[in-house]
């Protein structure tokens, strides 16, 4: 059952937010925030409809995910923020019990549930940031989505988790020695920085090593934007890149100069980076652009 309060005025006049509760297939609540022109009619066709998901222990309230969600609605599209399980936030089930596979699995649930909505359309955008980047991408590449994913934006996402794992370990080496000597961090969230929980164990964030987008390359088949910072520690451009370079496809690849994992003090240069992004993908033939 689907849990549908009244519309909220959103960031801008001509926005407006619903927010739904549904399970995933573990049987957690997740939330799915609808964002729309407040144009828009019931029953309308929207220009599009895309996805949006967190990373590890974010949700669908960070700057950056309702900045996407904005250039999306700007547009004319239904942009669906997730709130997925297992994170810090108000949905179902604890961080520390957060899995990669999980993670993928709640994008799709939400997809399923937006089926018997009377705005889904096909194809569909896919975005997410980090861990929801590597989701994002990993959901576009499946043979059940074959023809049903308009693009593909990527924000700082994780792509092969064996170099995830050793760029942290070798940029945040004090977080590491602790995680590793006491099986857990305490991870503090942006959005309520009054709600810390512990991480995942150090042994499954160990487990990140076997889990990589590098062999599914050759699926992503539609345009693929991927926009991050050069100062970024834990997603580092050497990983975006190594992805960017596999992909056969219309792609294109947007570096923030000095921004961080989440854009910190640069929300509205990756606000604009989003912007750029998107009109791009949204050409009738996206072409990478010539850097002279």
């Amino acid at each position: 059952m689907t849990l549908s309060p009244p519309p909220v005025v959103a960031e801008h006049t001509n926005q407006q937010s619903e927010s739904h509760t549904l399970m995933n297939r573990s049987g957690l609540m997740l939330r799915a925030v609808v964002d729309f022109r407040e144009d828009s009619t019931t029953g309308t066709k929207p220009a599009g409809l895309a996805f949006i998901q967190h990373g590890y222990g974010g949700c669908a309230d960070q700057p950056y995910i309702k900045a996407l969600a904005d250039q999306y609605v700007a547009q004319g599209f239904i942009a669906v923020r997730i709130d997925g399980a297992n994170t810090i936030n108000d949905c179902g089930g604890r961080l520390t019990d957060m899995t990669i596979e999980g993670h993928c699995h709640d994008l799709l649930d939400v997809i399923e549930w937006a089926k018997a909505q009377c705005w889904y359309t096909e194809p569909f955008a896919l975005a997410g940031h980090s861990m929801g980047g590597f989701s994002a991408l990993h959901a576009a590449s499946r043979n059940e989505l074959s023809g049903k994913v308009l693009h593909v934006i990527a924000s700082a996402p994780v792509t092969d988790g064996a170099m995830c794992v050793a760029d942290w370990e070798r940029n945040h080496a004090d977080s590491v020695n602790e995680w590793c000597a006491n099986g857990f961090i305490k991870e503090t969230s942006a959005i309520y920085p009054d709600r810390t929980e512990d991480s995942i164990p150090y042994e499954r964030w160990q487990s990140w090593r076997s889990v990589s987008l590098l062999p599914r390359a050759w699926a992503l088949t539609m345009p693929v934007a991927f926009i991050s910072g050069d100062a970024d520690t834990l997603t580092t451009p050497a990983q975006i890149h190594a992805l960017f370079e596999l992909i056969a496809t219309a792609k294109r690849q947007i570096l923030l100069n000095g921004a961080d994992h989440c854009y910190t003090g640069m929300e509205e240069q990756a606000k604009q980076a989003f912007g750029e992004a998107l009109a791009w993908v949204l050409q009738p033939t996206p072409v990478i652009p010539d850097p002279s």
